[in-house]
């Protein structure tokens, strides 16, 4: 995988994914974003990524919802 956002809609639904591929034994690595969800380190860095990009997901929904009742 190349990048964190395109793997789920949400940081849970990307928390059950990675959950799903440990139990499995699969380790996830993000090759552009550095993550490696087989290290400690790597699951923390893959925990905050997720936080943000679900955090850009919301701001974007807001500022769409804004300009609809702007216009």
């Amino acid at each position: 995988m190349t990048k964190l956002d395109r793997l789920g809609r949400s940081v849970r639904n990307l928390e059950q994914i990675a959950d799903e591929l440990q139990q499995r034994g699969v380790g996830l690595r993000a090759l552009s974003q550095g993550i490696d969800t087989t290290t400690p380190g790597g699951r923390l860095f893959f925990h905050m990524l997720a936080a943000i990009a679900e955090f850009e997901y919301d701001l974007v929904v807001e500022r769409t919802h804004d300009g609809l009742a702007a216009a």
